[in-house]
């Protein structure tokens, strides 16, 4: 029969068709326990997505970070910027 993950992966159409489904019914829950169903669901398909392209949790906090960074840059230029006028 094969691994399921395998499939995803050997399908990329499919994988994002899940995606979208699973994002679609996580919006779409009346209740913590639905929520919890459908989030597990979810990070399934998009770990499957990130490990296929070679991308771990550690690189996604360090785009995290990146944006922190990124914006307090801004709101201390926009904060200098009212002072200024």
């Amino acid at each position: 029969k094969g691994s399921y993950t395998k499939k995803l992966v050997e399908n990329p159409e499919l994988l994002k068709r899940k995606l979208i489904e699973e994002a679609a019914e996580v919006i779409t829950v009346k209740n913590r326990d639905e929520l919890i169903w459908e989030a597990a669901d979810l990070l399934y398909f998009l770990f499957v997505i990130m490990a296929k392209d070679n991308v771990t949790l550690e690189d996604v906090e360090k785009e995290n970070e990146r944006r922190d960074k990124e914006n307090i840059i801004k709101s201390t230029k926009l904060k200098q910027n009212e002072k200024d006028v």
